[in-house]
Formats: C-alpha cells, sequence, structure tokens
C-alpha cells in the first residue's frame, strides 16, 4: 500500500531542509509521539548526503493495543540526497512481527512560488494471514493523521 501526499510551507527548500534534518526538531517530533527514548546518530555526512539513524523504544504495541508492561525499538535509517533535496527511509524493529512488515518512505522538496512544496510518501506491506491489510490500513491512517502535526512542528521551525 502505497500514500503520498503533498503540503505547502511558506519558507525556502533549504530552510525546510535545515529544520527537517535539525537534530532538535527530529528529537523534539519523536518525543511528541510519547517515545520513552530517541537517540540520533550520523552515519554519514557529506556535501552531498545526509544519512542518519533514529532509534527510539516505545511501549509495545500489538492488535489488543499498547501493553506498558514491554518496549520495544525502532529503527529508521534516513537517507537525505541534499542536493536534490529528496530522502528515503527504511523502518525496522526488534518486534517479534516486524519481519512481517515492511515500511519505507521518503521526502521530497520543491520549491513552489515564495515556499516549498512537501511531498511526504510511505509504502507499508504487511505480510500477515488475513490481518495484513487491516494493520497496514492502521499505520496508513496513523502517518495520514501525523503528517500535518509534522508539517506544522517543520512549518513553526522554520520561523523561528
Amino acid at each position: 500500500m502505497k500514500v503520498e501526499k503533498a503540503f505547502y510551507i511558506e519558507a525556502d527548500p533549504e530552510k525546510v531542509l535545515a529544520a527537517m534534518t535539525s537534530p532538535a526538531l527530529l528529537a523534539e517530533d519523536h518525543k511528541s509521539r510519547k517515545c520513552l527514548s530517541f537517540d540520533l546518530k550520523d552515519l554519514n555526512k557529506t556535501a552531498s548526503e545526509h544519512k542518519y539513524q533514529i532509534v527510539t523504544t516505545e511501549y509495545t504495541r500489538g492488535l489488543g493495543g499498547i501493553d506498558k508492561d514491554k518496549t520495544e525499538k525502532h529503527t529508521v535509517v534516513h537517507t537525505w540526497n541534499l542536493g536534490a533535496k529528496q530522502s528515503n527511509w527504511v523502518w525496522s524493529s526488534d518486534n517479534e512481527m516486524s519481519n512481517k512488515a515492511q515500511i519505507s518512505g521518503g521526502t521530497g522538496l520543491k520549491a513552489k512560488g515564495k515556499g516549498t512544496e512537501v511531498t511526504m510518501m510511505v509504502e507499508i506491506d504487511v505480510k500477515i494471514p488475513m490481518v495484513g491489510k487491516m494493520i497496514a490500513g492502521k499505520l496508513k491512517e496513523g502517518f495520514e493523521k501525523g503528517w500535518p502535526l509534522y508539517i506544522e512542528r517543520v512549518t513553526a521551525w522554520v520561523k523561528k
């Protein structure tokens, strides 16, 4: 299942890119989603590419909801092509069911008028018989609900 949505931020693409790759904004964004811990590590940073890894610890989520007796680690590796202002990311987790889910996505920034068109994309594939499509649908809803909040955060950040 692929989901794509475009947003507009009234700031030039360089400012938007700087905000989206800011360690402070990344920490603020993840902590707003109630992660228990957040760790950011640069993997490669050159004039043309910025690759970093975010590892969060969260309460375990399952079909029955959130289990506050257990935690799981989620890892997302982001790779930004700085010249093209395009990113790709890949998610993984130590959750026992994560080997059945493939989640990846990306972000594209393009100058538009006096601002930036931000295109967010995610691909979700959950290979669990009978319930995989339902789980993918819930994940899709989560992205669709979370993206506008993230864009609001980035917009506030670029106005600082």
